[in-house]
């Protein structure tokens, strides 16, 4: 159905992957909790969607007559204006930023929605460059979603932890999650995924640091350039080495849904166990 009725600027085929990760995912849980009400759960997959699908549609619409057009005087007044535009450099910068220059992709919450609003979820949680803590080296270089959703682990939803100070401050809250010990059917705190900022990791570490585990660092633009992740790729523009947590407003922990949508973002642990006591979907 999306990739019938939407052919400009690829967003047929990016509507249509979205479709099938935000459907599978769902998918997946009725086949594994049979208890649970399909028309539910598929009804909450409708209607994210479709907040998306009217955003994408109403751009596909525009661009079409802008494209199609006929009339001689509007296509002069259109390429001429373009033209125009694109020799100020804000301007510039705006238009080839296209959808991202509306803000993140966020779903507006009615009843039933797989997100807790009041904890800031709905909004799609930011992919940026890391390596291991352990290391410099480049030949490691990842994206923060290829190792926040490693095949290697089992549950569907995952755990995301941003350090907002030091290895020391690194260090508490692994101690305090690790003293949480929560393992559902949707997700185990065992999981869990660090990150910590550039700036706050030291040059020199010690070997105690090296024996932190399942966790990463942020990594510069320049860093992934020199790295084998960026063969063939082009030069990288507009990056913010932090945006994970200005996505999330500096909340220290973060689940995600397997679609990368944050479920709910919190600070201590009664807050997160709280948000995870909705997980279950009984109701």
């Amino acid at each position: 159905m999306t990739l019938a009725l939407k052919s400009f600027g690829g967003q047929g085929i990016v509507s249509g992957f979205r479709d099938a990760v935000a459907l599978s995912w769902r998918l997946a849980i009725l086949c594994r909790t049979p208890s649970l009400n399909p028309e539910q759960i598929l009804a909450g997959w409708y209607r994210e969607r479709k907040q998306q699908l009217e955003a994408s549609l109403a751009s596909t619409v525009k661009n079409g007559s802008m494209v199609n057009t006929k009339n001689p005087i509007t296509i002069l007044i259109s390429d001429w204006s373009l033209w125009f535009l694109q020799m100020i450099p804000p301007v510039r910068r705006w238009i080839e930023s296209g959808p991202r220059a509306n803000g993140r992709t966020r779903y507006t919450y009615p009843a039933g929605l797989p997100f807790l609003p009041e904890r800031g979820g709905g909004v799609l949680f930011s992919q940026t460059f890391c390596l291991p803590l352990v290391t410099d080296d480049s030949n490691c270089m990842a994206f923060t979603d290829d190792v926040i959703f490693t095949g290697k682990k089992q549950r569907l939803f995952q755990l995301v932890v941003l350090t907002s100070g030091d290895l020391n401050e690194l260090r508490r809250l692994k101690a305090e999650l690790g003293s949480l010990r929560t393992v559902c059917a949707r997700l185990d705190t065992d999981e869990a995924t660090f990150f910590i900022q550039r700036r706050f990791v030291p040059a020199h570490r010690t070997a105690d640091d090296a024996r932190i585990s399942n966790t990463y660092r942020t990594a510069t633009a320049d860093e992934f350039e020199r790295s084998p992740l960026c063969i063939g790729r082009p030069k990288v523009r507009d990056y913010k080495e932090n945006d994970m947590w200005e996505g999330v407003k500096h909340k220290a922990v973060v689940i995600l849904r397997p679609d990368r949508f944050v479920f709910a973002a919190v600070d201590t642990s009664e807050e997160l166990e709280a948000a995870l006591a909705f997980l279950s979907w009984k109701n």
